[in-house]
C-alpha cells in the first residue's frame, strides 16, 4: 500500500529533526530531496513518479517546519539545498519533552529515534501526534 503524503511528511520530519537534534548547536547543510530519500531507505522499488513526489515533500516538509519554527534555515541555494539548517528553541525544547507511561524520562526525541529504527508507518504517525499536541500546548500556553 502507497503511503500518503501526510505519512511521508511525518517520516521526513522525524528523520530531519533527529538529524538536527543529533548534530546540534552546529547547523548542517541539507539537500531537501536526498534527506527525503534518506528518510526512506528501506523503500525499495519506487517508480520515477514516487521518487519525485518524494523529493518534493522532502522541501516541503522543511519549508513548514521552518514557518512554523521548529528549525531555522539560514539560506536557501538556486538549486534548493539548505544551508545553515538547525533547530530552534521550540524545536530542541519539544523533542527534549518526556512522553511519560513506563519510563518517565523517555523523551520525544528518544521516541523519534525508535521510530526511525521501526518501517511500520503507525510509529512515525504516533511520535508526530504527541510532537504536535505538545506544539500547540507550548504555542497556546505562550
Amino acid at each position: 500500500m502507497k503511503p500518503s503524503n501526510f505519512d511521508i511528511f511525518n517520516r521526513i520530519t522525524l528523520f530531519t529533526l533527529v538529524r538536527l537534534f543529533d548534530e546540534f548547536p552546529m547547523p548542517v547543510d541539507v539537500d531537501p530531496e536526498g534527506n527525503a530519500i534518506k528518510a526512506f531507505e528501506e523503500q525499495e522499488n519506487l517508480d520515477v513518479d514516487e521518487t519525485w513526489a518524494l523529493m518534493d515533500l522532502g522541501l516541503q516538509t522543511l519549508i513548514w517546519l521552518k514557518s512554523e519554527g521548529f528549525i531555522s534555515i539560514m539560506q536557501r541555494t538556486m538549486d534548493g539545498k539548505c544551508i545553515g539548517v538547525c533547530l530552534t528553541l521550540k524545536g530542541l525544547s519539544l523533542l527534549g519533552y518526556s512522553v511519560g507511561g513506563q519510563d518517565e524520562s523517555e523523551t520525544l526525541i528518544d521516541k523519534a529515534k525508535e521510530a526511525l529504527t521501526d518501517t511500520a508507518i503507525e510509529s512515525a504517525k504516533d511520535v508526530m501526534k504527541k510532537l504536535f499536541a505538545m506544539g500547540l500546548a507550548t504555542t497556546v500556553s505562550i
